[in-house]
């Protein structure tokens, strides 16, 4: 797998998901989801490890609002 060092940014309850902004060193943002059942006690600005296999792993365009 990889895994990125990062600043968790944004954390945001969907219902049946957590979902988690990290901005790495380099400025990349990831987003990351999980069960609420398996959701670690975090907070913004906390530095977090992010690791994903590589078959997990989706890219999307940036979309730029005009």
């Amino acid at each position: 797998g990889a895994a990125v060092q990062a600043t968790l940014v944004g954390i945001s309850f969907l219902g049946d998901a957590m979902q988690y902004v990290v901005l790495t060193p380099t400025g990349l943002e990831l987003i990351a989801r999980t069960a609420p059942s398996q959701a670690e006690p975090l907070e913004t600005g906390a530095t977090v490890w992010c690791s994903w296999e590589p078959a997990d792993l989706r890219v999307f365009d940036q979309v730029t609002a005009v």
